[in-house]
């Protein structure tokens, strides 16, 4: 039936992002269309609670004929005006994270340029910090709103839960003692509804090997 027809694939981006793609093939009668749009209503609505929770820019792929269609299906204001066009039920998914990225990259790197400029802005307010232990403490307290990482720097050492204090590390000493601290900072950024950015440390707003906008 239709459904079996039709397939759906989330893969992640470079930047860690998830785009989606869809990917199907049928004939191209007026009939088939319209049951094809009344199943893509169905999948829209059910994306959206999705969306919602965690907006991405959505990339459909599939033969020419089904793109048009899903997007009179969707109000999803983050669908992409271009898609992947072919057969690509037959790409393995890092071929599609490949042919979706270069769709997907300029709006992060849009997103990205306004954080930095956010960041800048507010570096000399309570709102901004590039001090590694407060923004770990931030982010578990569920404060960080953005966060941008230095590319390949890794900060080790304690984190109390109960007082919210980091110790630093010069290493890592072992697994039991020492924390990944900017992996928790991202972690717990992510789980309470931040955005998490990386740069290489020379395009780093700053020194640091972190910065962060806070919610307070």
């Amino acid at each position: 039936n239709l459904e079996k027809q039709l397939q759906f694939h989330s893969a992640g981006s470079p930047g860690g992002a998830r785009t989606s793609v869809f990917t199907g093939q049928g004939p191209g009668d007026e009939e088939q269309k319209e049951r094809i749009k009344r199943f893509f209503n169905l999948v829209d609505a059910s994306l959206q609670p999705v969306f919602r929770d965690a907006p991405a820019p959505l990339v459909l792929a599939g033969v020419d004929y089904l793109l048009p269609i899903y997007r009179k299906a969707s109000d999803y204001a983050q669908l992409l005006p271009k898609g992947i066009t072919g057969g690509p039920e037959l790409l393995r998914p890092e071929e599609l994270q490949a042919a979706a990225w270069p769709l997907v990259e300029p709006l992060f790197r849009q997103a990205l340029e306004t954080m930095v400029a956010q960041f800048q802005q507010l570096a000399s307010t309570d709102q901004a910090t590039d001090n590694v232990a407060a923004i770990v403490a931030a982010a578990f307290a569920g404060r960080v709103d953005k966060l941008i990482l230095a590319t390949g720097v890794q900060v080790w050492g304690r984190f109390d839960l109960a007082t919210g204090q980091v110790v630093h590390s010069q290493a890592e000493q072992s697994a039991t003692d020492d924390l990944a601290l900017l992996d928790f900072a991202v972690t717990q950024t992510l789980e309470k509804g931040g955005s998490v950015y990386t740069l290489a440390q020379a395009d780093m707003p700053t020194a640091a090997p972190a910065v962060a906008v806070l919610r307070y």
